[in-house]
């Protein structure tokens, strides 16, 4: 699994679910001010 991730251009790897949690959270954060200084719209 890790190979097909790897060739997908995905990083595997291994945390607790709170670590992802968090991660999503700052994630979302990222890309929302990416949106809204784009001023982009889902159509």
């Amino acid at each position: 699994m890790r190979d097909r991730l790897t060739a997908l251009g995905a990083e595997p790897v291994g945390n607790t679910p709170e670590q992802f949690a968090a991660f999503l959270k700052a994630e979302i954060a990222r890309w929302a001010e990416v949106v809204r200084t784009a001023r982009i719209r889902a159509d």
